[in-house]
């Protein structure tokens, strides 16, 4: 009883003083979320994120050509995004070589997993992934980034499929190269 009531004690003192948590504690949101992409599509084409979070993007390419992934706001066709979300992350475990692009890009092989582990940054609202390799992003392969709408951390870890995603009957419509889809 005597050494429960000095545990106690002890416990009690510390969280006091401000001393640090114990290391099993974790101290920062942490999660996966999985991309799949193939040609032309992602799945799936919402995902939600919390500024501050740090989060591991697993992008599997399904499809038999290579892709690419960018984030940001204001496209600009064939060569990415004027405002890139994802250079300010700073991603660039396994981003492969810039092929002209604008901002940063991560490549994948075709029928490969590349993943990017970053820190979701301070700045809230909507955004947008695409794959910027020629005539793809046309085509409607892109998808809408949440950042900071209540739906990142507390959502669950993206399950791993057993099979690919199912294709898209036809591409989407070009829209307004200006990335301002409202409405869309």
């Amino acid at each position: 009883m005597r050494v429960l009531a000095v545990v106690m004690t002890t416990t009690l003192l510390l969280a006091a003083c401000g001393a640090p948590a114990p290391a099993s504690v974790p101290s920062g949101a942490s999660r996966t979320v999985r991309i799949d992409m193939s040609d032309f599509f992602f799945s799936p084409t919402t995902v939600n994120l919390d500024p501050g979070e740090t989060v591991t993007l697993m992008l599997k390419n399904f499809g038999t050509l290579e892709h690419e992934f960018m984030a940001g706001r204001d496209a600009i066709y064939g060569q990415g995004y004027d405002d890139d979300w994802l250079a300010k992350a700073k991603a660039g475990s396994g981003a492969g070589p810039d092929m002209g692009h604008r901002g940063e890009n991560v490549r994948i092989a075709p029928n490969t997993t590349v993943t990017i582990t970053l820190v979701v940054p301070a700045g809230v609202g909507q955004f947008e992934f695409g794959c910027f390799v020629p005539g793809h992003y046309e085509a409607g392969m892109k998808g809408i980034l949440l950042v900071g709408t209540g739906g990142g951390a507390n959502s669950p870890t993206t399950a791993p499929r057993t099979s690919p995603p199912a294709p898209i009957a036809s591409a989407m419509p070009m829209t307004n190269m200006g990335g301002d889809d409202e409405g869309h």
